[in-house]
């Protein structure tokens, strides 16, 4: 070390002494220490805002937003900011990392350990603010569901026309609900929430058995998903009486005449006529064929035979 250098002496965290800054309306503070800490040593400050009853109103304070910074012989200096709600609220910085989440009274909160109190061994403006004219309006609701997957959720919302955000605190964690917002929470079956909101009310929830009941989902059906083929009579039986195509015709006998009033009878389909010729004739011998061409030719030559024997009774010769 040069001759004439300052030394500069690390000092305990229970001696160090600090500067801070504070703004209460924007939720910010500053925290310097005068001298670093010694090697091992730290010490934590926080900054809190809490939504607060309007002036001459009882009530009392819920936190509504927190945050922390350690100093320590590496960071020499911190910053913090928090949410302040537009409503009547009140801001504190101050030593260490132990949150009040509420108090039944407006008092001020943390005493002696707010920067800037009497004593303290932070240099600066006293932080501690109390502001706004309005009351809060926000509120908190919490409502429980139970499924039948074993799970059951928990539905945290807060009213649209609120002027603050809702708070809900669960086992030390801090969640805000914007005005006409919800925001869902999830669970297994065995376990129990907790919820402390900012009007000041518990809600407790867990797993219940269902109002309704919880049956296994249906299994499709193969068989069922595939129609069978339907049948001639069966189609012809699904069509519509005007559109019906006409069914094929057999000539009536005697046991269902009566089917046809007046005596009206119907000739076969000549095409069904002719296709029962082709069929005939396609199903005789060689011999029978033969038979018949002779027959023809012996009946033209009768023909033949019988013009002549009329000629000749005509012209007598």
């Amino acid at each position: 070390m040069p001759i004439g250098a300052a030394r500069t002496v690390c000092v305990p965290a229970s001696d160090a002494t600090y500067r801070h800054t504070f703004n209460g309306p924007a939720g910010t503070a500053t925290v310097t220490a005068v001298r670093p800490l010694c090697s091992g040593q730290s010490q934590t400050f926080s900054l809190a805002s809490y939504t607060a009853p309007a002036p001459s109103q009882p009530g009392g304070l819920f936190v509504y937003a927190a945050v922390h910074a350690t100093i320590n012989p590496t960071h020499r200096s911190v910053t913090l900011k928090v949410a302040v709600p537009g409503c009547s609220t009140q801001v504190y910085a101050f030593f260490g990392s132990q949150v009040s989440n509420e108090s039944t009274t407006s008092a001020a909160l943390y005493g002696s350990s707010r920067l800037g109190a009497a004593n303290s061994r932070s240099v600066g403006k006293f932080a501690w603010y109390a502001g706004g004219e309005t009351a809060c309006t926000a509120s908190p609701t919490a409502t429980f569901t139970s499924a039948c997957d074993d799970t059951f959720h928990a539905a945290l919302s807060n009213r649209p026309n609120a002027n603050a955000d809702a708070v809900f605190i669960r086992s030390g964690a801090l969640t805000r609900v914007a005005p006409g917002r919800t925001v869902h929470i999830s669970a297994k079956k065995g376990a129990t929430l907790t919820l402390r909101a900012s009007n000041f009310t518990t809600y407790i929830g867990g797993w219940r058995q269902p109002s309704l009941p919880c049956a296994a989902l249906p299994q499709p059906n193969p068989a069922a998903a595939a129609p069978k083929p339907a049948t001639p009579a069966a189609a012809a039986q699904g069509r519509s009486t005007t559109a019906s195509a006409p069914a094929a015709f057999s000539a009536p006998t005697d046991d269902n005449l009566d089917a046809f009033p007046d005596g009206q009878q119907f000739a076969p389909n000549p095409t069904t006529a002719a296709a029962s010729a082709t069929t005939a004739a396609a199903g005789m011998s060689p011999g029978s064929l033969l038979a018949i061409a002779l027959g023809f030719v012996l009946m033209g030559c009768g023909v033949v035979l019988l013009r002549r024997v009329i000629r000749s009774g005509r012209n007598p010769s």
